[in-house]
This record gives structure tokens, C-alpha cells and sequence, in this order.
């Protein structure tokens, strides 16, 4: 059956565009292992490139130690990660303007990637990204209607002050919902601070699971 533009894709789908820009690819302090953690938290928006990438990355790809061009979305990368699966995950599930309006227009959060500059070595790829948890969050909620569950509960974690080990004694939300999709399903989530993917298949564990910063968020389980 052909995907409709509002239609939610499979898991098998958006997971397999959301892998090569996870958190399993760039995170600072964690991936890849070895590089600078500036530089980590920089990939993503050298993957992306163009003007998106040159807006919102790093002002010196080569040292992202240099302060960013607009420092208030340093920490926004999950939107734009989640933009790029959106756009590379199927024609449906493009990102449209016609949902939220785009920056060129004015106002908007939904920035074109212009296909004439070049950041990190990569032109644009004159798609759409939405830059900003808030944003992401009402862009889904137009396109996928409502949740269908909200994560409120982190996990709660205690530290053995002998060995320093620590052991889950209380599992949060996303880890139940993480559990209940099995191997294969995904979610995505998102909240006022932070958007994501919800999946076995990840090995590097989102703020999701741990940080109260991120929470409350709502989860939108794919077929």
C-alpha cells in the first residue's frame, strides 16, 4: 500500500534513515569513540551540510570548540536528526512548509537547506528541517494526530557505595514502552525540550530513559 503524507511509516522504514544520524553515530562524550567531544557534537550538523548545517553548526567544522553561529540550538540537534529521517525515510514523510511555515518565510522554524552552500565538506540537500524540540513536536502532532502515550517516569537508578555498581530499581516510561515494542517497532518521541526515536535497536541510550530535563514528552508508536 502507498504511504499517504500523513501517514505514520513503518518502523522498519524511518529506523533505517534514523540510524545513519543517531545518537549510536554522534553523541558528545560517546560517539564516535576516540574524537574530540566537540567535534561529536558537531557531526551531526556536518552530515547535513548547507546552509542548515552552516546556520546552526559549529562557526569552524575543523574547530567546534569556536563558539556556534546561533549558540541557542547547540543542544538542538535531535530535531534536525529527526528531520533528516523524515526526509530520507520516504517521499511521504518529507518535511512539507504547508505544516509549519519556514523560516524564509518568516517566523517559521522550518529551515530550506540550501543546495548552494556548503558546510563540512557537504552541500545542501534542498530539503526541510525543523530546528527546535517544540517545533518537531507540533509538526508530528499535525501529521500523525495524537500520541499515543505520554513518558513522565524516568528510571531510577541506586549506586552501591562499595563497588560504586549501580542497579535500575525502578523503570521509567520510556524503558516500558521501549520493552513493549519488541525488537522490531519503534516510537518517536517528543517533548519541550527534546525529540527522539524509542528502540531496542539502539545501542546508546537517549535522555529519555534518565534526564528530568526532557521529560514530560509523548510518544507516537510507528506500525
Amino acid at each position: 500500500m502507498q504511504m499517504r503524507p500523513r501517514d505514520r511509516p513503518p518502523s522498519k522504514v524511518f529506523f533505517d534513515a534514523y540510524s545513519k544520524v543517531s545518537y549510536d553515530v554522534w553523541k558528545k562524550g560517546t560517539n564516535p569513540p576516540g574524537m574530540d567531544p566537540e567535534r561529536q557534537a558537531n557531526g551531526p550538523w556536518e552530515f547535513i551540510g548547507g546552509s542548515v548545517g552552516k546556520l546552526f553548526g559549529a562557526s569552524d567544522p575543523s574547530n567546534p570548540a569556536n563558539e556556534p553561529r546561533m549558540a541557542q540550538h547547540t543542544c538542538g540537534t535531535c530535531a534536525a536528526r529527526l528531520s533528516w529521517a523524515l526526509n530520507y525515510g520516504s517521499a511521504a514523510t518529507a518535511i512539507k512548509t504547508d505544516v509549519i511555515p519556514s523560516a524564509q518565510s518568516g517566523g517559521g522554524t522550518v529551515f530550506r537547506n540550501d543546495p548552494n552552500v556548503t558546510y563540512g565538506g557537504n552541500a545542501g540537500d534542498a530539503m526541510n528541517y525543523i530546528v527546535g524540540a517544540p517545533a518537531m513536536h507540533l509538526y508530528l502532532t499535525n501529521q500523525w494526530g495524537a500520541p499515543d502515550t505520554r513518558l513522565s517516569n524516568l528510571d531510577v537508578y541506586a549506586t552501591d557505595p562499595a563497588t560504586g555498581s549501580r542497579t535500575r530499581t525502578s523503570e521509567g516510561d520510556a524503558s516500558a514502552l521501549r520493552a513493549k515494542l519488541g525488537p522490531n517497532k519503534i516510537a518517536v518521541f517528543a517533548g519541550a525540550y527534546h525529540v527522539g526515536v524509542i528502540s531496542q535497536q539502539l545501542k546508546t541510550d537517549d535522555y529519555i530513559y534518565h534526564d528530568p530535563d526532557v521529560v514530560p514528552a509523548v510518544a507516537w508508536i510507528l506500525p
